[in-house]
């Protein structure tokens, strides 16, 4: 949910009868029928039909730092209308997404943001391989059922194998849409708090609502999440340089080697790398020039330099999993 349920993408999960995940806490045993109810969830979420109105709450060391109103409008498959209402300093902020591309609107800062969107197959690759991410680096389980808006609540909790809270979602028990996601952040307790206030299903909304035609006069900003990405030594060839790759990454995540991306020209090229455990993720940009990259409003964002490199870590990640991440690169 949030931004990040335009931007970025959902996961799936298969069914199995058991699912036993390595780590370096040992063994951990997923609950297979929590599986089933993750996995549907996700494959049902570009078919859902609803309106509601949500609260979307951001936390910085376990206490609530700022949240924002928003009405929300979906129609198959992947059109969707997110509009602010309050705070009044952001009313009228739209993201408008059509299945293809999908637009930013910040009114009160005369910015649009343009981006291209993968197509249907890239996104199933990448749902794919965060699959497998889930199955080799996170626990689910289904951790109670209660109600939610007076509907019958699934509440799943996902962990990582140090038993540490990653992700907990109360998934609609009828319609399989999650109805509130709580986001952690590894070392810093609860990031961020999403969750309906109303909601309902298979309204008639008009197609208008997911079209958008950027006004007269504003700022035009394109952004691609169409980026080639590639195997880890093609991308250093590419680049001109090698990687500079950590020793240490917090618990439950993998670097994404076959997903490594090349941007700028020759002369800047920038590396992208990219650390997930299957549902969030960290990047970690290095190059000879400073740059600028966009990021979630929710995004932490560390700079520093070493080894005749420039590097830029964004993500919800903490200081301290930054300084042990810093500390055990081998900068030339």
């Amino acid at each position: 949910m949030l931004c990040h349920m335009l931007k970025s993408i959902s996961t799936r999960v298969l069914i199995l009868s058991a699912i036993l995940i390595p780590s370096t806490a040992g063994v951990v045993l997923s609950d297979p029928a929590a599986m089933d109810i993750l996995r549907r969830a996700i494959t049902t979420q570009d078919h859902l039909s609803f309106e509601g109105v949500r609260k979307v709450v951001l936390y910085s060391q376990g206490q609530p730092q700022s949240s924002v109103l928003q009405r929300v409008s979906h129609q198959p498959v992947r059109r969707q209308r997110i509009e602010t209402i309050h705070p009044s300093s952001q009313a009228g902020r739209l993201a408008v997404c059509d299945g293809t591309t999908m637009w930013q609107y910040y009114p009160d800062q005369n910015r649009c943001v343009r981006h291209s969107l993968p197509n249907a197959n890239e996104l199933n690759r990448r749902r794919e391989a965060s699959l497998a991410r889930i199955q080799a680096n996170l626990q689910v389980r289904l951790a109670r059922r209660e109600r939610m808006l007076g509907r019958p609540v699934n509440v799943i909790a996902i962990t990582s194998p140090d038993g540490s809270m990653v992700r907990q979602c109360w998934i609609d028990a009828e319609n399989l849409m999650e109805l509130r996601v709580d986001r952690y952040v590894t070392g810093n307790g609860l990031a961020s708090k999403t969750y309906f206030n109303s909601i309902r299903f298979n309204p008639r909304l008009r197609s208008s609502l997911f079209t958008f035609t950027p006004p007269n006069g504003v700022l035009l900003e394109r952004v691609s999440d169409t980026l080639p990405r590639m195997l880890l030594n093609e991308a250093q060839q590419r680049a001109g340089f090698n990687a500079v790759v950590p020793r240490y990454i917090p618990s439950g995540y993998e670097f994404r080697t076959d997903e490594v991306g090349v941007t700028g020209s020759t002369e800047q090229s920038t590396l992208w790398m990219v650390f997930g455990n299957g549902l969030e993720n960290f990047s970690i940009f290095q190059s000879r020039q400073p740059f600028q990259h966009p990021h979630r409003r929710s995004d932490e964002i560390f700079r520093w330099q070493a080894g005749g490199f420039h590097f830029t870590l964004i993500g919800s990640v903490t200081q301290q999993e930054v300084d042990k991440i810093r500390r055990s690169m081998p900068v030339p």
